[in-house]
């Protein structure tokens, strides 16, 4: 059987109904912007929207690169973003549509010249608390953990394939994949730039993001050649992995053997064509 074949039969297309997930909530990890000007690269959450009073306003407002500048605006509406509540308004010195995150926007000014801190100004004349716009330390390690999982994408793209290769995500093959990630982590140096900025709580959106990966067919060939690139040990690391996600949920099938034996050939033949290519040199 081929490996493409096999991993590929396996993967969704487009076409292809959500697999049915038996996830269970108490599955955890237990180990442990600058932006220019007022262009705020944060997305709010436009679900949440509260829309607000098209007040004019005068705020002093602190850019990423530390320069506070007194813009006029007017006020739109204000969001949750991933890092802070931001404000959607007109900005009448930009002459357009911006927004702003709320913990640069250092006070509010009134007509009579008062100088009003900004969670104070939307308690006292919107009515708006803006501390239950702020996200939760569990939120905050949300783009770490999108980053830590586009890093690791081609291996759990075909770890999550082989997982859901039956039907279901059962929650043992999950926990296998989740720990890959911990050992990757830990000792790849692919992943060194993220070790200092892994906490519980990115570990535990891991989880979640993992929970819902859903590779496509189309691209299990990309993720099979970037894997097969890894260095030996990163390869070794894989392997291990994927043999651990096949058997994690009590049941062993042929092709699944088939298949782990044929990855490992294709691991040994890489090597074989990297030495080839090293001694013509």
């Amino acid at each position: 059987m081929s490996l493409l074949f096999w991993i590929s039969s396996r993967a969704p297309d487009l076409e292809t109904p959500p697999e049915p997930m038996r996830l269970e909530e108490s599955i955890k990890f237990t180990t442990p912007e600058d932006l220019p000007e007022d262009e705020d690269h944060d997305v709010p959450d436009t679900t949440t929207d509260i829309t607000l009073d098209e007040l004019f306003c005068v705020i002093d407002y602190r850019a990423g690169t530390g320069e506070t500048t007194r813009r006029r605006i007017t006020l739109l509406k204000v969001s949750p973003g991933p890092s802070a509540p931001i404000l959607s308004a007109v900005c009448h010195e930009r002459r357009a549509f911006r927004q702003f995150r709320c913990d640069r926007i250092s006070c509010f000014i009134e007509p009579d010249g008062e100088v009003i801190d900004c969670s104070e100004f939307f308690q006292n004349h919107l009515a708006i608390d803006l501390a239950s716009l702020v996200p939760s330390k569990t939120d905050l390690g949300a783009p770490v953990a999108r980053e830590i999982r586009e890093h690791l994408r081609p291996a759990l793209s075909i770890l999550v394939t082989a997982a859901t290769s039956d039907g279901e995500f059962h929650p043992e093959e999950l926990d296998s994949i989740c720990q890959y990630i911990e050992g990757e982590l830990m000792l790849s140096h692919r992943c060194k730039r993220f070790r200092e900025a892994v906490t519980i709580d990115v570990l535990n959106q891991l989880t979640k993001i993992v929970s819902r990966m859903r590779p496509q067919r189309s691209s299990i060939p990309g993720y099979l050649s970037k894997i097969l690139e890894y260095d030996s040990e990163d390869r070794a690391r894989f392997a291990k992995a994927l043999e651990h996600v096949v058997i994690a949920d009590g049941v062993f099938k042929t092709d699944e053997k088939e298949f782990l034996d044929e990855l490992a050939n294709f691991a040994a033949a890489q090597e074989e064509q990297i030495r080839r290519r090293i001694a013509g040199l």
